[in-house]
């Protein structure tokens, strides 16, 4: 065992290194998958200046769909079940909330709905965009027609907040208010807060970056790349040099923003104080998402970004502490082992899971030190169960094993994908057969699969039924896997 203490040094510079998402895909002519469901999928929001979001095992929590080519329409999938309704048309754009289980969905039509336990309302049609708020309870949107509205699920009532509103609008995480520009005769932009109640006139020449539920405002000004903050009472100068591209927390009081090669944090409008040295990716805590929406923006389901870590170019991992050094003007930091790719951070941000740079899948527990645990040498991917007690990993000779209370048990050959879902189940594919082991002898589940999901409450999956079309199935233990679909495919929504 190896023992990394804090470190009062910040990681060296970033390569802007791009990580390949893996997908899982069917051979439909119409792919459908939005997202990967891979043991160990990673994906890279990458902007110019070099700062990305990193989400590390995929969360168990995404709302899914089904489209279904007899009916040519999307059914909601949750616990097993199909929604009683569906939408029509060709799916645009999706995104879920980055607190919360709801999700916003435009078709090509223009239609917007919100779906939500397992079902989907009308918010409008003629929409040209949207913005769904961080705790997916309200929706800011611009209609073809250059109308910004505001819909809040809590009222069940919507706004018109403005007309020949810019691109660029952003919505509080409860949706209490908005702020958007405008662009008036002499082309100046403006900035304007919505409260619901009153309309007031924030900036000129600023771009609203994010806003929180109490009106309180970060702002860009582009042409000189300055960071403001504005409340009731004062506006703030955060930066004077400011590249274009910011990490967001859900409650948008607390932003990192790249300055001269290095990371800054404010909060709340304070003054802002140094986070690294170099350039930094951000890799957000198991089942907590990230979106990335206007101006480069990612906002980050977590209640601080201290409970991210932050990756460089030279594999290094780290984690800021709350604690800030006044002498050397920075937050201290918890330096982790290097490692590749596959990680996985849980949820409390309390340890980190990965494969190093020999294949070996280890362990380190975030404290005041990074301990280091090896589970397995020669991994090549890797699934954790949400309580972390039961860890599935396939080797690079295709073997699966079943790490618990210290001990790997060999399930099975020839495995090419490894999840886990309710009560602990590990489901995996081998050769096209799916497969379920609790702790006994592995059960076949069903043959020609091509993709799955699990989920706490249930499980989905396609089939082949010939060359081009599939079969979908979903259910649970309890009440077994029935087929929802002779021909469709899965549309899970991930940012």
């Amino acid at each position: 065992m190896e023992e990394k203490i804090i470190s009062e040094n910040t990681p060296e510079d970033i390569n802007s290194n791009d990580k390949n998402e893996s997908k899982l895909r069917s051979n439909l002519p119409k792919v459908l998958i939005c997202a990967a469901v891979t043991a160990a999928v990673v994906f890279a929001l990458h902007f110019l200046f070099g700062i990305y979001s990193l989400n590390s095992q995929v969360k168990d929590n995404h709302n899914v769909l089904v489209y279904d080519y007899e009916t040519q329409g999307y059914y909601g999938l949750s616990g097993g079940k199909i929604s009683e309704t569906q939408i029509s048309g060709d799916i645009s754009s999706a995104k879920e909330a980055i607190s919360g289980n709801a999700s916003a969905v435009l078709t090509s039509s223009g239609t917007l709905y919100l779906y939500s336990d397992n079902s989907f309302l009308t918010v409008s049609e003629n929409v040209l965009d949207f913005l769904l708020s961080s705790k997916g309870n309200a929706i800011a949107y611009s209609t073809k027609d250059r109308k910004l509205n505001l819909f809040c699920l809590n009222e069940n009532k919507g706004y018109e907040i403005a007309q020949n509103a810019d691109l660029g609008y952003i919505v509080s995480p409860n949706g209490s208010c908005a702020a958007y520009t405008v662009t008036n005769a002499a082309g100046i932009k403006e900035t304007y807060i919505f409260d619901k109640a009153t309309l007031t006139k924030a900036f000129e020449k600023y771009i609203p970056v994010c806003i929180s539920d109490n009106g309180e405002i970060y702002a860009y000004d582009s042409q000189n790349d300055a960071l403001y903050y504005k409340n009731a009472t004062e506006t703030v100068t955060i930066s004077e040099k400011t590249d274009e591209g910011f990490f967001v927390n859900e409650n948008c009081d607390q932003i990192m923003f790249c300055s001269e090669e290095k990371m800054y944090i404010s909060e709340n409008g304070s003054e802002s104080r140094r986070a690294s040295s170099n350039k930094a990716s951000l890799i957000t805590p198991h089942g907590h998402a990230a979106a990335t929406e206007n101006n480069n923006t990612i906002f980050v389901g977590v209640n601080t970004l201290f409970d991210c870590l932050y990756y460089d170019g030279a594999n290094n991992i780290f984690k800021l502490t709350p604690s800030y050094n006044e002498q050397e003007s920075r937050y201290s930091t918890i330096r982790l082992n290097t490692f590749y790719e596959n990680y996985y951070l849980n949820e409390d941000s309390s340890c980190v899971y990965y494969i190093d740079n020999n294949s070996r899948l280890c362990y380190s527990k975030i404290k005041e030190s990074a301990d280091i645990d090896i589970v397995s040498e020669n991994v090549k991917v890797f699934f954790i169960s949400n309580n972390e007690k039961k860890i599935a990993y396939i080797t690079n000779d295709r073997k699966l094993y079943v790490y618990q209370n210290g001990q790997s048990n060999f399930v099975s050959e020839n495995a090419d994908l490894v999840q886990i879902g309710e009560n602990n189940t590990v489901f995996y594919l081998s050769n096209n057969a799916l497969y379920k082991f609790s702790s006994d002898t592995p059960e076949l589940v069903a043959e020609n699969v091509q993709s799955l999901y699990c989920k706490q409450d249930g499980m989905c999956f396609t089939c082949s039924t010939d060359e081009l079309m599939s079969a979908v199935y979903c259910g649970n233990e309890k009440d077994g896997y029935n087929i929802i679909s002779k021909e469709g495919e899965l549309y899970i929504i991930n940012n």
